[in-house]
């Protein structure tokens, strides 16, 4: 019997396959151990060339920052100066202080994503999708790895984002946002 790739497959990209393609530009990614650095996650480019090829086969508009004022984010003409002063600013203070850990930190990664809002449509899943990429990059390799359980009350997170909003304190998001053992 011989193996098939999971293009064979299904030629539908997974996140996975969307992830070491995007990741495949990172100076820091290694493809012998398949191993990412936090900063990997946490610049424009990574983010934008990971929405568009989840996304790139069902809109055109996939990978490509924000043009209209919406209710929530910040001004589009504003999206590409605090994607990355804010991606920088989250790389620096997890590369040079020890305030919070990989929990804190991913969540802060998602929190300030979605407070900023980049993208046209697919932000919150994006947004998710780099937070846990974060979390699993900052977290210790000898312990087993955690992910976050999204199946949580939808008022109280929103609720809690703007807690962070305010703050920019993700302790209180961290903490109401379960997280499961990989075994």
């Amino acid at each position: 019997m011989t193996a098939t790739s999971r293009t064979d497959r299904d030629p539908t990209p997974t996140a996975h396959d969307a992830v070491m393609a995007a990741g495949n530009g990172s100076a820091a990614w290694s493809p012998e151990s398949g191993q990412f650095c936090v900063e990997d996650f946490l610049t424009p480019g990574f983010m934008f060339d990971l929405h568009e090829r989840l996304y790139g086969a069902l809109w055109s508009w996939a990978g490509r920052p924000r043009v209209r004022m919406l209710r929530i984010g910040v001004d589009p003409s504003h999206v590409p100066v605090d994607l990355r002063s804010t991606l920088d600013n989250l790389a620096y203070r997890w590369a040079n202080t020890d305030d919070g850990g990989a929990r804190q930190l991913a969540i802060a990664v998602h929190a300030e994503l979605v407070r900023i809002h980049p993208l046209v449509d697919g932000n919150e899943r994006t947004t998710r999708l780099i937070g846990e990429l974060v979390s699993l990059a900052a977290q210790d390799p000898n312990s087993s790895p955690a992910v976050y359980d999204w199946s949580i009350d939808k008022r109280t997170y929103i609720d809690l984002l703007r807690v962070f909003d305010q703050n920019r304190d993700p302790i209180l998001l961290a903490a109401f946002i379960p997280i499961t053992l990989i075994e």
